[in-house]
């Protein structure tokens, strides 16, 4: 089932706002720019991971930090994990939490040590209850 269209971008030689779709074998493989367009996702389906959980390693900046706000977007608490001072945790934290909804929690753990990432784990599932993706 689709909750909502994705937003795509694709940027190898398309200007902003648009991309490129390789069309059928019929146009011969011709590249030829479109714009992306998304469909508003209806409220139940906005929130569908609502009641679910989310640890997502990396999610302090960068592509982790984009997944985290999607899945706490559709409704998930989130856990967030990665190297940042304590104030940008926090930072994001509220940031999340205020334009979500969600529970947001920090789970510190160096990747490295494996004990460390079973603790975080635990201290996650504990916190938000569960621990599902």
């Amino acid at each position: 089932r689709n909750h909502g269209a994705a937003r795509l971008s694709y940027w190898h030689g398309a200007s902003r706002g648009q991309a490129l779709a390789r069309e059928s074998e019929d146009d011969k493989g011709v590249n030829k720019p479109f714009t992306v367009q998304h469909a508003e996702m209806s409220a139940p389906a906005a929130r569908f991971l609502a009641g679910k959980a989310a640890l997502v390693t990396g999610s302090t900046s960068g592509i982790g930090l984009a997944v985290i706000k999607a899945l706490a977007g559709a409704g998930a608490d989130v856990a967030l994990n990665g190297i940042a001072s304590s104030q940008e945790v926090q930072r994001l934290r509220d940031q999340i939490a205020a334009e979500t909804g969600v529970k947001v929690v920090y789970a510190d753990a160096d990747l490295r040590k494996p004990a460390q990432i079973r603790d975080a784990v635990k201290r996650v599932a504990d916190e938000l209850g569960r621990l599902d993706i």
